[in-house]
Parts: structure tokens; sequence; C-alpha cells
């Protein structure tokens, strides 16, 4: 029998069909980012969806902070809404809490920043450290070392299950903040909107750095006083403010342990180094103070593989 050959054209889509389907392309990473940056009250956001967080009835400045002369609206699901000049406005929370969605979009109908607001269950609700059912624990009383971060949270979020796939910014879903703890529904967390800033952004250099991940792991995010305590943590734990987060790049295979980020064909606590070094110069760079916090990298227990522990406690810390 002789050797069929086929025609060029043919043969050359045939070699594309097959690269295509053993190694499909990756949609390229989409950092969430939007072109102008809003305030809400004392804080900046620059990203198309971001969590924000009230107290019921909390009057809250808010407005674009470019003045490139571009018009702007915002729009209200709840709560009052009014204006307070060109590009401004004034909001007040609703009185109950419960999560509801603000908006700030460039006209004509241009791209919008959409917040997601949760206001929050007052932390004067937690009666004998728990709030229906749920163990949440005390706070201490002093500050550590006197700074005001911290105090006790003005209050928590309260998560029902229907929640958990709730964004709180492009990348990250409300449901991997959650403490670990038994108990609910409902459950209860604390969360801070520059923490999540800070991941995004961290997010974004590891996929600048060619390592596709669409999101983070987040091993342990938040943790109550009551769970943080029984888990041998500190009393001062940054994890029990919500703004801290032990996490992995678990992308490539998706396993539950650190990815092999240095590509030398295991995983071992260099791959934690590699991840704890890009985050220490990313917040070594121009801008990134508001996002200053603690950082170190663990190695492999019988629990659990390497990881990295990040938090923005507003000040540098390692350990």
């Amino acid at each position: 029998m002789g050797r069929r050959t086929w025609p060029r054209t043919a043969f050359s889509a045939f070699i594309v069909a097959v690269m295509t389907w053993v190694s499909p392309a990756a949609e390229p990473f989409d950092s969430g980012r939007i072109p102008f940056t809003v305030r809400f009250g004392g804080e900046e956001i620059f990203h198309r969806t971001m969590a924000v967080f009230v107290l019921p009835e909390e009057v809250i400045d808010m407005g674009v902070v470019e003045d490139s002369g571009a018009a702007f609206t915002a729009y209200a699901e709840a709560g009052h809404l009014s204006d307070a000049g060109p590009n401004r406005w004034t909001w007040t929370a609703p009185a109950e809490s419960g999560p509801t969605v603000l908006s700030v979009c460039s006209e004509p109908e241009g791209e919008a920043a959409v917040l997601r607001a949760f206001v929050l269950m007052p932390l004067n609700e937690v009666k004998r450290g728990s709030i229906n059912g749920y163990e949440i624990g005390k706070y201490p009383r002093k500050r550590h070392r006197g700074l005001a971060i911290y105090d006790p949270p003005a209050g928590l979020v309260e998560v029902t299950p229907e929640m958990l796939s709730v964004p709180v910014s492009p990348h990250f879903r409300l449901g991997q903040f959650l403490s670990r703890q038994d108990g609910g529904p409902p459950q209860y967390l604390a969360l801070r909107m520059p923490f999540l800033t800070k991941l995004e952004l961290i997010l974004e250099r590891i996929n600048d750095r060619g390592i596709r991940c669409d999101t983070l792991t987040i091993l342990s995010g938040y943790r109550t006083p009551h769970y943080n305590g029984k888990s041998g943590g500190g009393t001062y734990s940054r994890h029990c403010w919500g703004d801290a987060a032990d996490v992995i790049v678990d992308a490539s295979p998706q396993d539950g342990v650190m990815d092999d980020l240095n590509k030398d064909g295991r995983v071992t606590p260099k791959d934690a180094e590699f991840l704890y070094d890009l985050i220490d110069a990313l917040m070594g760079e121009p801008g990134m103070e508001p996002y200053a916090g603690g950082l170190e990298r663990y190695r492999k227990t019988r629990t659990h593989g390497p990881y990295v522990h990040v938090d923005a406690r507003g000040h540098r810390a390692r350990w």
C-alpha cells in the first residue's frame, strides 16, 4: 500500500488542531483593574469589584479621585445616596445588617466599579462571647503596642450559605476567608478591604512572573478569637482582625499543596521562599505603603505543606 500524503494546508490545519487539543491556550490573566479610582471613606478602590464594610446607618463620603473632566454616575441598591458635588456622593447605609451593592459608572455607560457593601453586625451584638450560637470569643481590650489597628473590629459580616460565592474582589470569594471552626449557619467573620487589595496585587504580580493562577488558595483566613485561642494562635494574631491569611499557589496541579514555583521539579520550602521574595519585593515598591504588613514563610509539617503568611497590619513585620 502506497504512503498517503496530505495537502500541505490540510496537514497544517491538523497539526494546529492537535496542538490546541493537547495544550489549549489559557485565557490571559485579567487583573480586574479599572482606569479610575473610587474613594470610599478613607480607602481607595481601583478594581472593578471590591467589598466594603460599614455599620448600620453609617454615613460614607465617596467619589472619583481623578479630576479628568469625565462624568460619573453612582447607584445604590439600598440605603440613601445623595449628590455632594461633581463625581462625589454621600451614602447612608441601610439600618439592617446584610449585603447590598453600590456602583460608580463612567458616562456614557463606560466601565463601572461595583462596591459590594456588607452592612456589619455590630460587635456589641456579641453576648457572652457568641452571637446566634456561633462562638466569637473576646477581643483584647488593650491595644498591642498602643496601635489603633488592634482596636476590636467595629462589627462582623454575617455569612449565610448563599453568600459563600459572593465576590469580594475580582479573584476572591467571601467563603474563602471563613474561619474553619464548627458552628452555624450563620457564620461570622471580619474582613478588611486593604487586605483584599493587597491579595489582588500579589496575584497580579504572580501572573506577571509567568505563573498562571486565578486565585490564591487560603489555608487559614479569618479566625475568631475563640478558634484562634484553641488553635494556639497569639492573642494579637491579625487573623482575628480579618487582614491576614496563610496562602499557597495551588493552580497546576490543584492538589492542595504549593506548586513548584521555582521549577526545580520538587515542592520544597524553596517554593515558599520564592513566593515570600516575590511579595517582599512587591511591597517594597513605591505606592505600596497602604498595604504594608507582616510576611513569613513556613516549612512543611505533618499537617500541611510549605506556605506563606501575609497580612496588612499597616506596618512592616517579619519574623
